[in-house]
């Protein structure tokens, strides 16, 4: 579990943009107040925040796959038998 805070994505003027490129830009100052300040491991990705030094306030976001991740696969335990003692 993560604590974490919400940029305004819902604002496409002063929340949220995104350039020719389809690079995503946010507004670190516009926060949303939210009764969710938390959020599971399995629900996030990982994401690095570049200041934006033509958009003051602004912020580029790059997301990015874990050096070292590895998929997790479900096991499926309906067919193996069960001992009883």
């Amino acid at each position: 579990m993560f604590h974490c805070k919400w940029f305004d994505v819902y604002d496409k003027l002063r929340g949220i943009k995104m350039d020719e490129y389809d690079f995503v830009s946010v507004n670190r100052e516009r926060q949303l107040k939210s009764n969710e300040p938390f959020i599971l491991a399995s629900q996030v990705s990982l994401a690095f925040y570049a200041i934006d030094h033509w958009n003051r306030g602004w912020h580029v976001v790059l997301k990015s796959q874990p050096q070292y991740s590895k998929e997790m696969l479900a096991v499926d335990n309906s067919n193996s038998a069960s001992y009883e003692s």
